[in-house]
């Protein structure tokens, strides 16, 4: 009898936990949040709140982190370390959905502390935490957390299977280096353990593609994208690895100005992905196809639905992409309000999620932006166009701080010549020159044939710079004598003007006749008139671009500014004839 209500009791208490799991997506949910009111504190708590998390991964990724936040701190407070550990696991799985893989880095050194104090293998995640920082372009941080997990695997008891992961991984991370020797070598490395273990062997060829087309070799490259295509092509190969095949021999053609073939092949792409339900690939896809096409309302076309999906499933790397190009190809058709919002939207996220790289480069485009506003818009005045390039300045001053640090060698071409743009606009010879040498400096060290005929423009530009930098600063000299003899022009002016009507009220208390009066007080006002338009004449041509009856208005408006000063002097004048 004890058996059979121990049994019973059982049977109650695990109930509503074998619902929940019959049950899927939002029904399931409804019953995991049905359960917490009557929840103990203890691990079946902290279990349902890693449930709770691991069913919002799919529809709302920002609830999950609360309830996995809150699986943490239960766990914490009843010191179940294993439990801690599961939800920093989930936690990680919530962020990487997300494309925050800063905060995924985060929570999975988080778990590799509890996994060494408990004595769990950290190969796993050792490894995952070195692609996270691969995400966040932090190499040196990748490199030492992809080596230490190699060094473990490599043991007679390890995975080969993580093995061949982290040498494909590493191979990555020095391909982004462009270290493509060592790169090619950790691909191989990858493959033949991949083949040992009769594994697909196509993500690394296509790899080893990819390093080729990095070098320009495409030839080369084509041959292991279709080498793997091919592969992937067989009945039991890898449909996803297929698409990234597509896209490597897409990317080729578009490369060498073949768009009819390329489209061809991101075609292939948008109809597979589409098939077998991949929203990474579609939008990936469409952003392709729309870069492919030849007028811009269009591009735009295909890169907002692209947007749409990356937003749809929150992949915050696809959404920080999206907007740049779309900001970029706005810029180009001058609709620079639009261009602002969608290029500093995506520098927003991709400073939220860690892109360094993309960091400095959407800073590069947002600089761009503001150098093509002020080029563009002939209308500006001059104080509004200068805003413009100082604004050009600052921010590819910040994409130059963040390359160099960064060894983003590749960017520095272009910032410097925004900056030298900037500069010659603003009238800065000096800086100018000294960032089209930088500039050249930058051509010549990743020196072809493309650009050999663009370094003899240059040379042409520098010593036109240099020339006017040498008529700039002879001008400037000039300028300075002028203001200084302006200014004692107008010291004597003002000077002038105050001596006449301190006349005028000499005259007015010695009974002088209101002719000689009348006369000074004409001369004095014209005097006064004249020397407020000359004082604002600078400012006045500025405000009204030299339009006429602009001029002529503010001119009136001054003149209507000095009535009451007069009406005031028909005043004392009246007291002085009275007395």
């Amino acid at each position: 009898m004890k058996k059979l209500i121990l049994i019973l009791s059982f049977l109650i208490l695990i109930t509503p936990f074998l619902i929940a799991e019959g049950l899927s997506g939002q029904a399931k949910i409804d019953s995991l949040l049905a359960e917490l009111p009557n929840a103990i504190k203890d691990s079946n708590q902290v279990i349902l709140f890693q449930k709770l998390s691991n069913e919002f991964i799919k529809i709302d990724p920002a609830q999950g982190i609360e309830f996995g936040l809150e699986g943490v701190e239960l766990a914490k407070e009843i010191d179940w370390k294993k439990g801690e550990a599961n939800s920093y696991r989930i936690l990680d799985n919530l962020y990487r959905k997300v494309s925050d893989y800063q905060m995924a880095a985060h929570y999975i050194e988080k778990r590799i502390e509890i996994y060494k104090e408990l004595g769990i293998n950290i190969e796993k995640p050792l490894g995952t935490l070195g692609i996270m920082y691969l995400y966040n372009s932090n190499y040196p941080k990748a490199l030492e957390s992809l080596k230490k997990a190699v060094k473990l695997n490599q043991k007679p008891e390890g995975d080969k299977s993580l093995l061949a992961r982290n040498y494909n991984v590493i191979g990555i991370v020095y391909k982004n280096e462009a270290n493509y020797p060592e790169a090619i070598k950790y691909f191989t490395k990858s493959m033949k353990v991949n083949e040992e273990l009769g594994e697909n062997i196509s993500g690394q060829i296509n790899n080893i593609g990819i390093v080729h087309f990095l070098q320009a070799n495409y030839p080369e490259a084509l041959k292991h994208y279709l080498k793997a295509m091919k592969m992937n092509e067989e009945p039991g190969g890898n449909k996803t690895f297929l698409m990234h095949n597509l896209q490597g021999i897409a990317n080729v053609y578009s490369t060498q100005d073949e768009n009819d073939k390329a489209l061809e092949y991101y075609k292939r792409i948008l109809k597979l992905s589409k098939e077998f339900g991949d929203k990474y690939f579609t939008a990936s896809s469409l952003g392709s196809i729309g870069d492919l096409l030849e007028d811009i309302p269009s591009k735009i076309e295909y890169r907002e639905k692209s947007l749409k999906i990356y937003n749809e499933i929150g992949d915050k790397s696809g959404i920080g992409n999206a907007l740049i190009n779309l900001g970029s190809l706005y810029s180009k058709l001058n609709k620079f309000d639009k261009s602002s919002d969608y290029l500093k939207r995506g520098l927003l996220i991709n400073k939220e999620i860690g892109h360094t790289r993309q960091v400095a480069y959407t800073l590069r485009m947002i600089g761009d932006d503001y150098l093509n506003r002020a080029n563009e818009m002939e209308s500006l005045g001059n104080t509004k166009k200068n805003s413009f390039y100082q604004n050009a300045l600052k921010y590819s001053m910040e994409s130059l701080d963040i390359a160099e640090k960064n060894d983003l060698e590749e960017l520095k071409d272009d910032v410097y010549k925004t900056i030298y743009t900037s500069y010659k606009a603003l009238g800065d010879y000096k800086n100018s020159v000294l960032y089209l040498e930088k500039y050249m400096t930058a051509i010549n060290a990743a020196f072809n044939q493309e650009k050999s005929k663009e370094i003899g423009k240059l040379e042409a530009q520098r010593e036109q710079l240099e020339t006017e930098y040498a008529e700039e600063e002879a001008y400037r000299k000039e300028q300075e004598e002028i203001d200084r003899r302006n200014q004692v022009q107008y010291s004597i002016i003002s000077v002038v003007t105050v001596l006449i009507f301190g006349v005028i009220f000499y005259f007015l208390r010695r009974n002088v006749s209101f002719g000689a009066i009348d006369t000074l007080t004409f001369i004095a006002f014209l005097l006064l008139y004249e020397f407020v338009l000359v004082l604002t004449e600078p400012w006045v041509d500025e405000w009204t671009q030299n339009v006429p009856i602009y001029k002529l208005l503010i001119n009136i408006g001054f003149a209507l500014i000095l009535i009451p000063l007069q009406k005031l002097e028909h005043k004392i004048k009246g007291k002085f004839e009275k007395a």
